[in-house]
């Protein structure tokens, strides 16, 4: 039974050490804690649909700053009707013929002519000149003609006819557009009224608009007329744009039929795969190219496909997953990629994230001007460079001082210069054909991505300390970026970066530098609470900075020390008790401590009734030697205040020198004292002991009291301090100038005479002048010493004297 019971209790230790084991360090349950509030402060953030616009915003201008302007499509070409093109196209103020562009000059503007409006009204240039431009385009063998250009009724009163100056220019605009058979042109979108639509991960519209109107000649003759929906985000940028809308009227955009007309080509193996995936109602969409363009308007035929594809999930899975096969297209590696991009079209999201390439010009470009100076020729370097190609004609203008149809979008400059509809249209098409549209991250994917970062930010922060845990944390930051950056360029996958670097990062930093901080006042709390009241500040910070290295002494520093004694203290502690002897001594301590620290001195040493006071600056300084002055001239009031009151009075002595100390332990074994350590100290001391000779107060020296305004100070004169080897220059401090008696003043003023008259060795003439300063100022120490010590030293001998010794070598 006994050893059941002890193994009984062996297997009930074990288990408890063993859970004594498995439980965490107190580091790691902080830092997993402090992970768990960074996930949930990230999620509160990421999800809440009131929060995606701030989160899309700043991603997308995170991201993009972050990855470098890259080369768009070369077979996208933008044909610029800039400021430089309206000032080298005019035509005649009088045209002779009924066409007004017959004699259209590029270049210098003769008498007979004049410029054409500016660039941004140019919904008023003769639509012929238009009509030049999209002869040169079809000429040169441009794939696609988009004109970003507004083609509205000209006469508002009646929009099913033109004014008749006009007619014959819509109708040769409308003869180049029916004889190039490729020519898509914009379609403006009137608001008819405000409507906040909360976004769902995605880009949204936030206004509803209705197809504005288009002179029925020009429009009839187009190919297509489609609009560019652009979907804008916080501070009116533009994010995105709309494929398709559905409001009033369906819409199919410029983007989605500028890539019909490009996949042309593959047009008949899109009927095929329809045909498959729907074999009741393929017949209803145009079987091959000839029969797509054939068919006006296209846009009709793109709703038509559009509403198809959707209109059941079964459609749209069986055409995504047969592009994924190669076996099924019978089609070279580039007519796949169109096939791909078509399929995409219609089977992905309406709305999308533009995926910009650069700021304005990033895109290449043609003069508008350049390129009817070569439809006039019939050939030139614009016909080069636009064969093949989808040719964007639009307003452009890359200054400041560009106006209308330009947007801010992610690349708006410092000096204001947006991108132009045209590029944003050209952006947009270089998406959808190349299918490099953004792709922003779903609600699931947000949520584990800041859950992850939060939870692994905590515990790299905190469990090791905050000095290693601040380069994890920084690397983890890095590492998280680059692999957005990568994804972002490369496969054109957008995750958020804007939560976890601008807000779960420096939270979670502020709050390990914040609980370092508040360890470290913890620690110093208690230090000066165990040593406050026996060291000096300043001390206390090194020992809380070098701890475990007590021999450690500071660096030299610059400052003024100011020496306090009071007279007779021996003898009064012979007659009192040690009780009140304390007692009196810290009744006098409180006097002269806070005049010390008023003036931003500090106390460092107390010898029985002397008190050592540090003023720490830098050299040069005259405030801080003011500063040091005026504290022992208000400590002297305040003593004066104390002795009157006081049965024991303490009459005190004060010495003030300026140099270079150090704060050292000095002792060994097991006790220590905090010291000053100088010559400054020593001379301080020095020059207190001084005012017993003199009979004087406060003394100062040469280094202190030079530049000081606005105090009294006499020259006492030169003198050799005890176990000093060069001479001390020594002032004394009597008060301010302005409150000083005329007497006091009048005395320095003879005194000084005096002084002079000795050190000129004019002997005779200096002893009278200090005995008449004795007779009239009998009080006055410095006039009897000099009066006694040139009594004693006739021939001015070397002789030693106590303690010090004038000096005659100034």
């Amino acid at each position: 039974m006994r050893l059941r019971r002890s193994r009984a209790n062996a297997l009930s230790v074990a288990q408890g050490n063993a859970t004594s084991r498995a439980r965490l360090p107190p580091v790691w349950k902080h830092g997993l804690i402090v992970g768990a509030a960074l996930a949930v402060f990230g999620c509160l953030l990421a999800l809440p649909s009131a929060f995606w616009p701030l989160q899309e915003s700043a991603d997308l201008s995170l991201l993009f700053s972050l990855r470098p302007t890259i080369k768009p499509p070369d077979d996208i070409v933008l044909v610029t009707i800039d400021p430089q093109s309206a000032q080298r196209l005019s035509l005649p103020r009088s045209p002779v013929t009924g066409d007004s562009c017959a004699d259209l000059r590029v270049g210098d503007v003769p008498a007979s002519h004049e410029r054409l409006p500016p660039p941004h009204l140019v919904m008023r240039w003769p639509r012929c000149v238009h009509a030049l431009a999209v002869d040169a385009l079809a000429a040169a063998g441009a794939r696609v003609i988009a004109l970003d250009i507004s083609f509205r009724p000209l006469n508002p009163d009646a929009s099913d006819k033109c004014s008749a100056p006009e007619r014959p220019n819509n109708a040769s605009l409308a003869r180049a557009i029916s004889a190039a058979g490729n020519v898509l042109i914009a379609q403006w979108m009137d608001p008819i009224r405000s409507s906040p639509v909360e976004p769902a991960g995605a880009a949204v519209a936030d206004s509803m608009h209705r197809p504005a109107q288009i002179d029925p000649l020009i429009e009839s003759s187009a190919l297509g007329a489609a609009p560019l929906r652009l979907i804008y985000g916080m501070s009116g940028r533009v994010n995105g744009f709309a494929l398709f809308s559905e409001e009033e009227t369906p819409i199919s955009s410029m983007p989605a039929l500028a890539l019909q007309v490009n996949a042309a080509s593959v047009h008949a193996e899109f009927y095929r795969l329809l045909e498959k995936a729907r074999p009741d109602d393929a017949d209803l969409v145009p079987k091959d190219a000839d029969e797509l363009f054939a068919r006006k308007p296209l846009q009709a035929t793109s709703l038509l496909i559009r509403n198809l594809v959707n209109s059941d999930d079964t459609t749209t899975q069986t055409l995504r997953t047969t592009t994924q096969t190669q076996s099924a297209l019978h089609a070279a590696s580039p007519s796949r990629s169109a096939l791909s991009a078509l399929i995409d079209v219609y089977t992905g999201p309406a709305l999308r994230y533009l995926n910009f390439y650069g700021p304005a010009g990033t895109f290449s470009t043609l003069s508008y001007a350049d390129l009817i100076a070569d439809g006039q020729r019939g050939n030139g370097k614009t016909f080069e460079l636009l064969r093949g190609k989808t040719a964007i004609v639009g307003y452009v203008d890359v200054t400041p001082g560009q106006r209308d149809d330009h947007y801010p979008t992610v690349y708006t400059n410092e000096d204001g210069v947006k991108l132009s509809g045209a590029e944003i249209l050209a952006t947009a098409i270089a998406n959808v054909e190349t299918g490099s549209n953004l792709v922003a991250p779903s609600l699931l994917l947000r949520g584990v991505l800041v859950t992850c970062f939060g939870l692994l930010l905590g515990p790299l922060l905190l469990v090791p300390s905050p000095q290693r845990g601040l380069p994890y944390a920084v690397a983890l930051c890095v590492v998280y970026t680059g692999v957005a950056v990568a994804l972002f360029g490369f496969a054109n996958r957008w995750i958020t970066v804007s939560v976890p670097l601008l807000a779960q990062a420096p939270i979670a930093i502020l709050y390990t530098v914040t609980h370092s901080y508040r360890d470290l006042l913890l620690k110093r709390d208690r230090l000066r609470d165990l040593f406050g009241k026996f060291l000096p500040d300043a001390v206390i910070e090194g020992l809380v900075e070098n701890q475990g290295k007590l021999q450690t002494s500071s660096d030299p520093f610059y400052g003024v020390c100011v020496v306090t004694d009071a007279e007779r203290f021996t003898a009064l502690a012979e007659s009192m008790h040690p009780a009140k002897l304390a007692s009196l001594l810290n009744d006098y301590f409180e006097v002269v401590f806070p005049r010390i620290t008023a003036r931003d001195g500090f106390v460092i040493d107390l010898l029985g009734d002397a008190v050592l006071a540090f003023w720490r600056g830098e050299e040069g300084h005259d405030s801080l030697h003011k500063k040091s002055c005026r504290a022992a001239l208000e400590l002297m009031s305040s003593v004066d205040t104390f002795n009157a009151e006081s049965k024991n009075p303490l009459q005190t002595r004060v010495g003030i020198y300026s140099g270079f100390v150090t704060t050292s332990p000095m002792g060994a074994f097991n006790h220590y004292e905090f010291r000053p350590v100088g010559d400054a100290v020593n001379t301080s001391f020095r020059l207190q002991e001084l005012n017993k000779m003199l009979t004087t107060r406060i003394l100062v020296s040469d280094t202190v009291a030079t530049g000081i305004d606005g105090l009294l100070l006499r020259d006492v004169g030169l003198f050799q301090l005890r176990n000093k080897s060069t001479a001390t220059h020594v002032f004394e401090l009597l008060g301010d100038q302005e409150t000083a008696a005329p007497e006091i003043s009048a005395l320095c003023d003879e005194f000084a005479l005096a002084l002079a008259a000795m050190r000129a060795s004019r002997g005779f003439d200096a002893i009278s002048r200090f005995r008449a300063l004795q007779r009239r100022h009998p009080q006055d120490g410095p006039s009897s010493f000099y009066v006694r010590w040139l009594t004693t030293h006739p021939d001015w001998s070397v002789a030693p004297i106590p303690q010090a010794r004038p000096d005659r070598s100034s």
